[in-house]
């Protein structure tokens, strides 16, 4: 039930997993009960619904994920909302985006939009294929109220095209659990409890294990680590739809007992903590969250050249960049860290301050501050509307 005094915000994120997934899970965490009613919708994520039970938001399962085209979703979202009338509807990621916007063309009712992009779709693509991804972005920040970015270039990107005037850009990066991380990484699990030999070179990475991450890539680097340090393991946390694949690709570079496949974990620093480096080799990135909480626990990485990371990532000062899909820049990052203990340690301890502003708290401060103001526009154009309406009336009299 609606309750007088609060903004009710609707969530819509269009993947069961992810970055749009997460920050929904902070801000249903995090963001003031007291001033907002909350309401997520997703496909089915039963951690997200845990989420929104422990913090009495509504959770509502909707199969938004499936297509871009599904008529049928269409019309029980603009339902959803007809039957809701949010104050605001905040949408996370392209496809609740699209979604929220075309369901609103079949729906009288019109509440203000953020769109916060956690990677601009067209970013994924390459050569002619980006064409209808950037049509499809430039019309979701054209016709949306605000717009919050995951890292400063998009937020860019989209104001130097047209597609946003910079006033409604209410966030250019987003924030994490830093604190948590760190904690994580204090509690580390010691190497013998993880079957590692004391001496040995540890590379650890963390990530869904889909193709956007680049684990293949990694691999190969990892071939040519193991020349130089035989006896280096490569610690990979996470799970997905890549993974038997990796793993039988390892075992065909002759890595299947240099690799180690630890699968998903909700605290992975506990055992990537052990790490002499940390690598990153995504093919394509937004913020990327889990380069960020390496930092923070300064962890020495290397990482590939993504928007996000080379907002925060200079280059032998708080971590190694590297240029994507390149297997031999990668292990040359990893082996130069190897290498050189004293470089490790500068860069450990440059790490937490290069990253201190993406924090949760700041994150959340900002989307309290985009939803309060939205709301006020939208109250005072509703008080507008009403006299102007009452003008015409007296005027007909």
């Amino acid at each position: 039930m609606r309750t007088l005094n609060r903004i009710s915000v609707l969530e819509i994120v269009g993947n069961a997993d992810g970055g749009g997934t997460k920050c929904v899970s902070r801000i249903v965490r995090n963001l003031d009960p007291a001033r907002f009613e909350l309401s997520v919708i997703s496909p089915d994520s039963p951690w997200l619904a845990r989420v929104c039970a422990e913090r009495d938001a509504h959770y509502q399962p909707l199969p938004i994920f499936s297509s871009r085209i599904n008529q049928k979703t269409y019309r029980d979202l603009a339902g959803i909302l007809q039957e809701m009338r949010p104050d605001i509807i905040s949408a996370h990621g392209t496809r609740a985006a699209w979604y929220t916007l075309r369901a609103l063309r079949q729906s009288l009712y019109r509440p203000p939009v953020l769109y916060s992009e956690h990677l601009f779709s067209f970013d994924a693509r390459a050569g002619a294929a980006r064409l209808p991804w950037l049509v499809i972005e430039r019309y979701i920040c054209r016709h949306v109220d605000a717009l919050a970015t995951g890292c400063d270039a998009n937020a860019r990107f989209a104001e130097s095209h047209g597609w946003i005037a910079p006033d409604r850009v209410v966030m250019r990066h987003y924030g994490v659990e830093l604190e948590d991380f760190v904690a994580q990484a204090q509690q580390r699990i010691p190497r013998a409890e993880l079957g590692i030999p004391p001496q040995a070179p540890v590379i650890g990475t963390v990530g869904r294990l889909i193709p956007q991450k680049g684990i293949r890539y990694l691999l190969d680097a990892m071939v040519m680590v193991c020349a130089a340090h035989p006896d280096a393991l490569l610690l990979i946390v996470g799970d997905g739809e890549s993974r038997a694949d990796l793993e039988t690709y390892s075992q065909t570079c002759g890595l299947a007992d240099r690799v180690r496949f630890l699968g998903a974990s909700a605290q992975p620093w506990t055992a990537l903590a052990n790490c002499d480096v940390i690598a990153f080799s995504s093919l394509f990135e937004g913020m990327q969250q889990t380069c960020l909480e390496a930092l923070a626990i300064g962890a020495p990485t290397v990482v590939t050249t993504m928007k996000g990371p080379i907002e925060y990532v200079r280059s032998g000062e708080s971590g190694i960049l590297v240029p994507p899909r390149d297997a031999q820049s990668l292990a040359d990052g990893i082996l130069r860290l190897l290498n050189d203990p004293a470089l490790r340690q500068r860069l450990a301890l440059a790490g937490p301050e290069a990253v201190r502003e993406y924090r949760t708290d700041w994150m959340i401060e900002r989307y309290r501050l985009a939803y309060e103001r939205l709301y006020r526009e939208r109250a005072t154009a509703g008080a507008d509307a009403r006299q102007a309406a009452g003008a015409l009336t007296r005027q007909a009299r």
